[in-house]
Formats: C-alpha cells, structure tokens, sequence
C-alpha cells in the first residue's frame, strides 16, 4: 500500500513537472517568434534597374556611396507599386542563393509594405465645427 502511494505522488511530481517545463517553453518561442516578425526596417525605391533580378527596392541611405539592393522572395506585395515608387518595409534577410545570374544584392523577405507619402502631399485635415459653432 505504502509503494503505490508512493509511486503515485511520483508519477503525478513528473506530470507537473513536465507541464511547466512545457509551459516555459511555449513561452519563450512565443516571444522570440514575435522577435522574429518585427524584422529589419529600411527606406527604397522600386526599381527594375537589374532586369537578371527582377523587381528589386533600392535602399536610400544618405550615409553610404552605393544603394543597397534588396531581392524580394516569393512576395508579390512589391507588384503593387510601380517604378521608382518610395516605400517603406520590414525585411528579414533569407540565407539562399541570389536569382540565376544576379550578382548584386541579397534575397530578403518582406514582412509588410508602405508607401511614402511626401509631406508636402499629405491631405490636410478640414476643421470640423463643434457643437455651438456655425458653417
């Protein structure tokens, strides 16, 4: 009677042990997935300036002589803008080979798109009247 007594508050230290082991676990992948998803941010122009590569966004940075070229894998997101649009994404750079015969850049994936809007482009907002006001 003592031994199965015994080997039942063993099997059931095991149980929650394991439980909560798994529980850290799930936890720690949840945050470092979100992590993950956030991604590199850059700034670009749309550009077919490398037809071996196709559609490719060239990064604005005043700080360096030569654009960097980012190749977008698998994403059709980029065929939503035309040549020479500005936009702004999050990228994860892809550890696989570059196209056939393209030699510049690196394969990205992109996590989401904008479009730059210049400021002076930006509609303005009409004051609305309030309550007590008249038109």
């Amino acid at each position: 009677m003592y031994l199965y007594s015994m080997k039942r508050i063993l099997f059931f230290t095991i149980a929650l042990c394991s439980c909560l082991t798994a529980t850290a676990q799930d936890t720690a992948k949840k945050s470092m997935s979100s992590t993950r998803q956030k991604g590199r941010s850059a700034v670009g122009i749309i550009s077919t300036k490398y037809a071996v590569c196709g559609t490719v966004i060239l990064s604005i940075d005043a700080e360096k002589k030569d654009a960097e070229v980012f190749i977008p894998i698998g994403d059709t997101a980029i065929s939503r803008y035309t040549e020479g649009t500005k936009v702004s994404f999050h990228y994860m750079p892809l550890k696989i080979r570059n196209p056939k015969g393209c030699v510049k850049g690196g394969p990205v994936r992109i996590l989401d798109m904008a479009k730059v809007v210049p400021h002076h482009k930006r509609k303005k907002k009409k004051a609305t009247p309030t309550a007590g006001q008249s038109k």
